[in-house]
This record gives C-alpha cells, sequence and structure tokens, in this order.
C-alpha cells in the first residue's frame, strides 16, 4: 500500500494448488491485491477528449469510421476538433453526429526474448483483479476479437498459434483493454467472452487443436486419394460463416475501434476452377464476410501461422536426381508442417518420380498456398487491416496495438438511407496542410428490411426492454457506473451458490424530492451464462426508494450497493452479467464479471471465494442488505478496492472438509507487499471438531486493520493446509 490515505486492492484470483507436496491436501487459494493511492499516482487515460454520444434513432443506420491523422513524417496528430473533418459518403458530405478524439497511452510491456519464429514474452507472476468495472470507455480501453480458424489451420500449426495468441495476450493486451476468443468449429472449450482477464484468456486456449484437411497436391502425390471437393468446400464456407457471425455480433459494439485479429492460413478451396459449382459460392462467402467487416466497422487483422514458407526447395525441382529432389521436398515439408511426402520412407529414393510428377506437386503445392494467402489478405485490406506471413509475428501486433491507440472515431446517419445491398465509398478529409487521413474506404448496405435483433438473454417476464438491452449488449453499458465482484460458496444438493455485490459510486442515483420525501426505483437483473450462453441462475429484483433528506445525502455521498444471490450452479466457467436500469429513464448500465465456479465435493479441502468487508464502507445505503451473510459478518462486504489508511477490512471466506472424520487444519491469512515480503500473518488452527460442530464447515472472519500498514500495493491471500501432525 502507498500510504496518501487511500487503499485499493487491484484484484482477486482463485487457483488450486498442493502446498508442499505430498503430505499437505490440495486446496483453494483466493489472492487479492490492495494498494494505497495518492491522488496523482493513477494516470490519466491519454489527453482529455470531445466526445458527443447520439442517441440512436430506431430503424435508422448509423455508420462509425476510425480515423487515424499522421502528418508528413507518419507520425499520428493529435488534438484535432470535429470541426476540422469533412466525411463524404459517395462524394456526398455528410453531418457528423458524434465525435470523439481517442488517445490511449501504450503501456510499457514486460521483456521479451526473440526466436527464430517469433518473440516469445517472460512475465512475473500477475495477479489478476477480482473487481470488474464497466466504465472503461474508448478513451481508456481497446475491443479485440480473437478468432481461431482450427477449421483451416493444420494440426502440425496448433503449437505455434496458441504461442501467437498468448503473446499478444500477455505483451499487447493493455490493462484495460477486452478480448474474446471464437474458434470457428463452434467448439465452446476453447472460446472466451470479453474479459479483461489475461489468465482466463490463456486458458481458454488450452484445448485448441487445428484441424485442416491435408493439402490436396500433397494426397495426390503420394498417391492417396483426395478427399471429396465437398469437404474442402464445407470446411470453407463453415469457417467464413462463422467470422462473418462474429462480425454482425461485433457490429453492435458502438462508439469504439474494434479489431478482430484472425489466425487462419486462408480459404483452402480451389477457386480457380472453371468446372466447380460451389466456386462461385465460396467467393460469395468472402465477399459477404468483407461486407460484414465493413459494415460493423470492424478492422481484421491477419496472421498465417505458416510464416514464411519454404519454397526455395520447390521451385528448382525436375533435376535428374530424384534422391536430391526428394530430399529437397523432405526438406520444404518439414519446415512447413513437420511432415510431407519423403521419397526416401516409400522407397524411391533411387528411382524417384519423373520431373513431371515433381513439378505438379510444386506446382499444386504452391498455387494452393498462393490462393489460400490471396483470400487472408483481400479479407484484412479490405477492412483497412493488415496480414503476416512473416516469421516474426510481432510486428503486425505491435501495429494492432498503435493504429487502435489514437485515432478519431468519426458517427453519422447517411443521406441515403436506401438498403439497396450496394456499395458505398467514404472519403474523409481533415483542415491542415500535409496531414493524411487513414480511414476504410467504404461499406456495402445491408439489402432488405433490417431483421430484428434476437436478444439470447431475454431476462425474467416483467423486465423493461432498458433492462435487457443492457444484459444484451455486446459491450458492458457504461450509463450507469458500475462495479462487480463474486464469490463461489458451497451450496445445497451438491450444487453451489454465487455471491454478487454491485456497486455503483456516489451521485449516480438520481431521486426525485416530493412531499419532504426523496424516492426513485431500481431495476435489478443479475444472471450467471455458462459458456454455451444459456442462464444458469437468475435473481431480478426492484427496489423502491422512500429516503429521508439524510439518507439521500448519504446516497449522494457514498453511492449505493445492491447484493444477489444465484442458487444451484453447477460446477463450471460462468460470466455474471449485472444490469441495473433507474426505472423510468433511459439511465441503466451493465457490468461482467468472469467466475470460475469449482467442485466443492471434490478434495480433502475445498476453499470458497473470498469476500471483503470494509467498516467506512459499511454504511453504503444497500439494496438486498438481508441476502448475503446475515449472522456472519458483522459489516456487509464491498466491491470498493479503495479504502482509507485507517480502515478495518474483514476477509470472510468458508473451508469445506470433505473427509470423515475430518482434518486439523492450519488456517493462515497472509498480507504480501508489492516486493512478495509479508507484513501481516494470522494463523489459526481448525480442529476436527470445529468442522464436525458446523456441518463440515469453517467460517473464517479476520479483521485486518490498515493503520499500521505503509502505502503500497499488497496480496492477500487465505491458505488451508493439513496440520504435519495430521498425515495418516
Amino acid at each position: 500500500m502507498r500510504t496518501d490515505g487511500n487503499v485499493s486492492r487491484e484484484g482477486l484470483v482463485m487457483k488450486r494448488v498442493c502446498a508442499g507436496g505430498p503430505a499437505l491436501a490440495a486446496v483453494a487459494v483466493s489472492i487479492a491485491a490492495m494498494a494505497l493511492h495518492s491522488p496523482t499516482v493513477r494516470a490519466q487515460a491519454g489527453a482529455a477528449t470531445q466526445a458527443q454520444t447520439p442517441t440512436f434513432r430506431t430503424g435508422v443506420e448509423y455508420v462509425e469510421v476510425d480515423a487515424r491523422v499522421v502528418d508528413g513524417k507518419g507520425k499520428p496528430v493529435r488534438d484535432l476538433k470535429k470541426e476540422d473533418f469533412h466525411l463524404f459518403e459517395d462524394r456526398q458530405e455528410q453531418t457528423i453526429e458524434s465525435f470523439s478524439a481517442i488517445d490511449i497511452p501504450l503501456e510499457s510491456t514486460s521483456s521479451t526474448t526473440s526466436t527464430s519464429s517469433m518473440r516469445t514474452t517472460t512475465t512475473a507472476p500477475r495477479v489478476e483483479p477480482d473487481v470488474s468495472p464497466n466504465h472503461f470507455t474508448a478513451e481508456e480501453s481497446r475491443v479485440y476479437v480473437i478468432v481461431l480458424d482450427d477449421r483451416q489451420i493444420d494440426a502440425q500449426r496448433t503449437q505455434q498459434t496458441v504461442n501467437i495468441v498468448k503473446t499478444f495476450i500477455q505483451r499487447d493486451l493493455g490493462s484495460h483493454d477486452l478480448a474474446a476468443i471464437v474458434a470457428t468449429s463452434g467448439r465452446t472449450d476453447i472460446s472466451q467472452t470479453l474479459t479483461g482477464n489475461k489468465t482466463l484468456l490463456v486458458k481458454a486456449l488450452d484445448g485448441f487443436v487445428g484441424r485442416k484437411l491435408e493439402s490436396e497436391a500433397i494426397q495426390r502425390f503420394n498417391g492417396t486419394h483426395p478427399q471429396d471437393s465437398q469437404e474442402w468446400y464445407f470446411e470453407a464456407t463453415s469457417s467464413l460463416r462463422a467470422v462473418r457471425e462474429v462480425l454482425t455480433w461485433m457490429g453492435g459494439m458502438r462508439g469504439r475501434s474494434k479489431v478482430l485479429l484472425l489466425l487462419s492460413e486462408g480459404t483452402d478451396y480451389n477457386t480457380d476452377s472453371t468446372s466447380d459449382v460451389n466456386v462461385t459460392v465460396v467467393l460469395d462467402e468472402e465477399k459477404q464476410t468483407i461486407a460484414a467487416a465493413t459494415r460493423a466497422n470492424v478492422t481484421i487483422y491477419g496472421i498465417d501461422p505458416r510464416g514464411l514458407y519454404a519454397f526455395d526447395e520447390l521451385t528448382a525441382l525436375g533435376g535428374s536426381n530424384a534422391a536430391a529432389t526428394g530430399a529437397a521436398v523432405a526438406a520444404a515439408q518439414a519446415r512447413e508442417r513437420g511432415a510431407g511426402p519423403s521419397p526416401a520412407a516409400e522407397g524411391r529414393s533411387s528411382v524417384g518420380p519423373g520431373a513431371a510428377a515433381w513439378r505438379a506437386l510444386n506446382t499444386g503445392f504452391r498455387a494452393e498456398v498462393d490462393r489460400a494467402r490471396m483470400s487472408l489478405r483481400s479479407i484484412a485490406d479490405e477492412t483497412g487491416g493488415a496480414v503476416s506471413f512473416q516469421n516474426d509475428f510481432q510486428a503486425v501486433l505491435n501495429r494492432i496495438v498503435s493504429q487502435h491507440s489514437t485515432y478519431y472515431l468519426l458517427g453519422y446517419y447517411p443521406t441515403n438511407t436506401r438498403r439497396d445491398g450496394k456499395s458505398r465509398s467514404i472519403s474523409v478529409k481533415v483542415n491542415g496542410r500535409g496531414l493524411k487521413v487513414l480511414a476504410r474506404s467504404g461499406y456495402r448496405e445491408a439489402k432488405g428490411s433490417a431483421p430484428p435483433v434476437p436478444l439470447s438473454l431475454p431476462g425474467p417476464r416483467g423486465t423493461s426492454s432498458e433492462l435487457r438491452e443492457a444484459l444484451n449488449s455486446p459491450l458492458p453499458m457504461d450509463g450507469l457506473a458500475l462495479t462487480a465482484t463474486a464469490a463461489a460458496f458451497r451450496g445445497e444438493s451438491g450444487k453451489a451458490s454465487i455471491a454478487v455485490i454491485v456497486e455503483t459510486p456516489a451521485g449516480n442515483i438520481d431521486v426525485t424530492e416530493q412531499d419532504g420525501k426523496f424516492t426513485g426505483a431500481l431495476e435489478i437483473a443479475t444472471v450467471a451464462v455458462d459458456r454455451r450462453n444459456v442462464v444458469a441462475a437468475a435473481e431480478t429484483t426492484r427496489i423502491d426508494l422512500q429516503l429521508t433528506r439524510e439518507t439521500s445525502d448519504q446516497l449522494k455521498r457514498q453511492g449505493f450497493r445492491v447484493l444477489s444471490k444465484l442458487n444451484d450452479v453447477s460446477a463450471g466457467r460462468y460470466q455474471v452479467r449485472a444490469a441495473v436500469v433507474l426505472a423510468g429513464s433511459a439511465k441503466g448500465g451493465s457490468v461482467w464479471y468472469d467466475i470460475d465456479v469449482p467442485d466443492f465435493s471434490k478434495g480433502e479441502l475445498v476453499m470458497s471465494g473470498l469476500v471483503i468487508a470494509s467498516a467506512r464502507q459499511g454504511a453504503t445505503p444497500t439494496g438486498n442488505d438481508s441476502k448475503l451473510f446475515a449472522g456472519v459478518l458483522s459489516i456487509l462486504p464491498t466491491a470498493v478496492r479503495q479504502f482509507k489508511a485507517g480502515d478495518e477490512l474483514l476477509a470472510f471466506a468458508e473451508v469445506y472438509a470433505n473427509r470423515t472424520p475430518a482434518l486439523e487444519v492450519n488456517l493462515s491469512v497472509i498480507v504480501k507487499d508489492d516486493h512478495a515480503a509479508t507484513v501481516i500473518r494470522h494463523t489459526d488452527s481448525i480442529s476436527a471438531s470445529d468442522f464436525a460442530a458446523a456441518d463440515g464447515v469453517y467460517r473464517s472472519v479476520t479483521r485486518l486493520p490498515l493503520a499500521d500498514l505503509a502505502p503500497g500495493d499488497y496480496v492477500l491471500s487465505i491458505e488451508a493446509t493439513r496440520k504435519a501432525d495430521d498425515v495418516r
């Protein structure tokens, strides 16, 4: 902690560890980071911006354009005003309805080590935040969707693909950025909804495996029967349609730059064929994908995990020495995919195929790669992005971050309102000699009536459309600033419950004075959504505020807190979504929190999530104040992570003993500073009788006075381990 009188907790993670070796039980460890900040510590996210958020008109197209302005030396130009810009669609000047100047500072990154194919990031262990805010706006954060085109990535490139994505997440993802991971095969076990949690993003890559069909040219050369063309057609079109679905979803993200990072080897289909009736369909799918990206204002960056392709060994084939030719092909294939046609392996080291066969392999194999790469390049180029075929992929990753850190976001309603499916050109000009504007050149308008947007989370009956919109928004809505945290506890019948704490800061809740009373109403929905986007648990609450002047003033000074409890949740990963709307108004917000719910029935010792209460925050006006921890905590838990130096915290967690008779356990509450030095340690002994008296549950409540802590960053952990003398 840094003393200026404020403490801030940066994060909480929960992970299973085996503490100390075989003699100790596997336990759940909750780690939180706290920090005392001075008013000058927190850096401002770039220069002040001018933002004019439009009220989106129903049924009318709204177009956004990212515009980068550079000077004659290619350096970004900042501090331009709305009146400096002129925007044209089909040569007709449009009225700029919304304008934002975005300038996100580039954060310092960890050291990197270079390999022959890419840079590998090495980072110190990181504590992920245990609170999730919704108020990181376009001026503070970037949005990335990472698409793993496993349909078009060979299995031999699986690890290379994973390494590239890990490098981007660990090295280039900013502390306020959001990212999601999607696979074109539709596998939910290698997907991750939008989150800033790097640990969850990296974990989502664990099961990734490329599943691309083997090259037709290689199969013909090896004498195996190639797959039917319908199989390549199915894989190619399925991949493109999956990307297009992601782009359509991203179209609902308004008010910020959006990036789709596509890891793919391109569309593997012979579009040069003149006899294949499916060629037209595949090419049309590519065009529709590009059109969806331009309509959604999404920039696509492609990375081919093959890197530089080893064509040199194949370009001089047809010589008289079959063995030398075979060795060259084998070397090329080893570099390209780790395996390939090897004449020696097939007993053809002395008498190989003729020069014509080798040339056919070379020509066919190279044509396949060229076609696939051309499809990847065209998708990226048409959306204003770039594609990398290099071995050092960091160059394109650097470009992604830099180009989407300093830009101007322009929004307008086109004067041409026809949904005719035709292309529209876009041109952006700026006042000032020698300045260059980099922006997309156009988009393809949709055709026909706009389809209704389906609500994947319809919400309980009787809830308002504003609340349902907040739950279904592709991004957390920031109309009402919210911060959330959640923790999992053992429930009944082998299930779990999730305690959810949501807070909004001072001055956000509006009340109306009438006859000496201050009234208002809040509509609140909290849901836990699994990886298939299915609601596993939900709670809806309406809170009618009837306040005196004193409590109204308290609300203005301290903000508002809402407690929810989601019951009967199975073990697994969930996204908790909480939406809060001021009834009778358009003011509302939503916040998301990712949580792994463990199986509390497994393991000798299991620990719940960790919650923190603050003596000073205990007086915050609270809705559903009887929902959580009644009779357990003397003050209610909080999602706030900035505390005064003289405050006192309560750290609460539950320990579950799944063994009979119960174990003898040491429970330690530890606070470490940012140098990993222990500054507080409380150790209690839990006896078997303690567990037996409470049906196998021990509730740990530890008081932590902050007065004696110096300013700085801290990690708070609770650890439960078997006593050494309890080993049987």
